[in-house]
């Protein structure tokens, strides 16, 4: 068996095409060994759109009445595997939000 895998994350996408050709490798007086004819196989790659990631500081912040602004996370990182450019992101408060006082 024979078998075809791209180690790419975002792998140029079309056709490849696989050539077989096997000899029978024949050197006694009747030549060098014959060869077949090439038979080829064709691979479409296609690429699929993976998932922007985020990842967090994994801590609690503890904010103290009365000083400024806490930064949420400097060590915000986000990223995405097969696309150099974000489009967009959101932010927001998810649990426990109380809103005459948080703010982002």
């Amino acid at each position: 068996s024979v078998t075809y895998r791209n180690g790419s994350e975002d792998p140029t996408e079309g056709e490849r095409a696989i050539g077989f050709t096997v000899t029978d490798g024949n050197s006694d007086d009747l030549g060098d060994g014959a060869l077949s004819a090439t038979a080829t196989r064709t691979v479409e790659v296609s690429g699929v759109n993976d998932a922007p990631e985020v990842s967090v500081t994994e801590s609690v912040l503890t904010y103290i009445e009365g000083t400024g602004a806490l930064a949420i996370d400097p060590g915000l990182a986000l990223s995405d595997i097969d696309d150099e450019y974000m489009t967009g992101a959101t932010v927001e408060i998810t649990g426990g939000f109380e809103s005459a006082e948080d703010e982002l």
